[in-house]
């Protein structure tokens, strides 16, 4: 539960692993250079937030919610985003890197992942809906029961998807990476 409300703030530079970040509704707030590895991020509520090239490895993000909250040049490493507050979640990411973070059933429509390194992402079950992943490295990131729909996968690189396991109606893929689709068929493409 939030205790306040803060809003139209700059955090920069600040290790909120030393010093938590006081439970509150924060508004249209941006965070630069910010350490929140490790940390306590639960139960806050970040709306039309900004994180910038801020460390978020490893925080606890349960019961937190993120309505429309852009995050770039941030490290993410092994967030747990099924966790936080599902309620009027809406993301955005570029040039960040989330490897190990964990999407897992997840409604992400219209969500962009621009640049952005993805080792080991779990998308199991999402509703990536006309998302984007243009020039996003998605080396092992699982797919698997996601509704991929109108995506944008022409510019992304390493994906493994398979169709038969996978919604891609009107999905958009690069002559390139096909092999991605037909990974599993052990087909030898040149």
């Amino acid at each position: 539960m939030t205790t306040s409300f803060i809003h139209d703030r700059e955090f920069i530079g600040v290790d909120y692993g030393l010093s938590p970040l006081p439970k509150a509704e924060y508004a249209n707030c941006t965070f630069r250079q910010c350490s929140f590895a490790n940390s306590l991020l639960d139960n806050q509520n970040f709306v039309e937030c900004r994180f910038e090239d801020c460390d978020l490895s490893h925080a606890n993000i349960s019961h937190s919610g993120f309505n429309d909250v852009f995050f770039k040049d941030c490290k993410m490493l092994a967030l747990d985003f099924e966790k936080c507050n599902l309620l009027l979640l809406r993301l955005g990411f570029e040039s960040c890197r989330l490897d190990y973070v964990s999407f897992h059933g997840l409604m992400l429509k219209n969500t962009s992942f621009a640049d952005c390194k993805s080792i080991q992402v779990d998308f199991t079950s999402c509703d990536l809906s006309r998302a984007s992943f243009s020039g996003s490295d998605l080396s092992n990131a699982l797919f698997d029961g996601t509704k991929l729909d109108g995506g944008d996968f022409r510019t992304a690189l390493n994906f493994d998807i398979d169709p038969s396991r996978n919604s891609l109606k009107k999905c958009k893929f690069a002559l390139e990476g096909l092999p991605g689709l037909l990974k599993k068929h052990e087909l030898v493409i040149s």
